[in-house]
């Protein structure tokens, strides 16, 4: 077991190889964010950073598959999902698809997973709401990771101290295709993070954002938490805690103006956080520090019992309302 350790350094060397050659390639085929609209970097920045956390992860998880003549459906199935969604975000990168396509193409990807085998299994729950309620999870959780990819290291960061906190505990379950994709991913991101850190020489672009996100997803519902508390399974709520409040927030307060949710618009939580006078790597920190309580105290909720974790996720949800009606009053316009 010791020497999956060595996965997320691994991955992270890769990385840091990867990624200014995806750089280069990003630049000699023009697959660039250019600055318009809410995008306010000062010059072109180019895509690809995606790219290169995928095969900074993935064909060091299929080689050790291969030596150690694994697999299964469920691995086919993650597997073939995840090359959908990052074919996708590449697609999309390029070619910039309305937002209707990209849903219709990730509901594709989830299909094929839950057809796999893969899917939520709360022995509480019929089959057919774990089903629906996979599907959900899965598709807003890759939306909410690309939805908080709007500032140089902000995504990320976050899902690096995800991942990081998904290996450590699949790590401690012996759960070993969950520690290979976790400290494969966390390792991936923290190369990449390196040239993303502000000011970004690259970007993760949707490629990135949205395979990340699906990835985590799939993560999260493979991990038994606990034994100790029936509620444990609410950890991942906060262990993604972040990009599912902005996702949530953001949702909510285009609602409130009539907007399309779908649609952009500069409400997130960072950039109300910015409104307020705060520097753009003061946010990129706070938000950190913030992943890395949340994470904290998921850790802390498995480990205790069930009145002990009520508490814990109801202080936390009661923090977010007040936190989220004061940015609310934030002028973003």
């Amino acid at each position: 077991m010791t020497y999956f350790i060595f996965i997320p350094v691994v991955s992270f060397l890769l990385s840091v190889s990867f990624t200014p050659i995806c750089r280069y390639f990003a630049f000699k085929y023009n697959i660039i964010d250019r600055p318009m609209g809410l995008k306010k970097h000062s010059k072109p920045i180019p895509y690809l950073g995606g790219v290169a956390i995928f095969l900074s992860s993935i064909p060091l998880i299929l080689a050790y598959l291969l030596i150690k003549n694994i697999y299964s459906s469920n691995i086919i199935g993650i597997l073939i999902s995840i090359t959908i969604i990052l074919i996708l975000g590449l697609w999309d990168d390029i070619k910039m698809l309305n937002p209707y396509t990209k849903l219709v193409i990730q509901s594709f990807a989830i299909i094929v997973l839950i057809l796999s085998g893969v899917y939520i299994k709360i022995i509480y729950l019929p089959i057919w709401f774990n089903i629906a309620l996979t599907f959900l999870w899965i598709l807003g959780i890759t939306n909410a990771i690309n939805l908080i990819d709007i500032k140089d290291g902000l995504a990320g960061s976050i899902t690096f101290i995800a991942s990081m906190t998904f290996f450590f505990i699949a790590l401690g379950n012996n759960y070993q295709f969950i520690i290979m994709l976790s400290g494969g991913l966390a390792g991936a991101i923290l190369g990449f993070l390196i040239y993303n850190y502000p000011p970004a020489k690259i970007f993760m672009g949707d490629a990135g954002s949205e395979f990340i996100g699906f990835l985590l997803s799939i993560i999260s519902i493979q991990i038994s938490y606990t034994t100790v508390n029936k509620i444990a399974l609410f950890a991942p709520l906060l262990i993604l805690g972040l990009p599912i409040y902005d996702t949530i927030f953001v949702i909510i307060i285009r609602l409130l103006h009539r907007q399309n949710p779908l649609h952009g618009s500069p409400d997130h939580v960072a950039i109300r956080l910015n409104k307020m006078g705060m520097e753009n790597r003061f946010v990129l920190w706070l938000m950190i520090l913030i992943e890395i309580i949340l994470c904290e105290s998921a850790y802390i909720a498995t480990t205790v019992n069930t009145y002990g974790a009520v508490f814990i996720y109801g202080f936390i949800l009661i923090l977010a309302l007040i936190f989220g009606v004061f940015l609310s009053k934030v002028k973003v316009q």
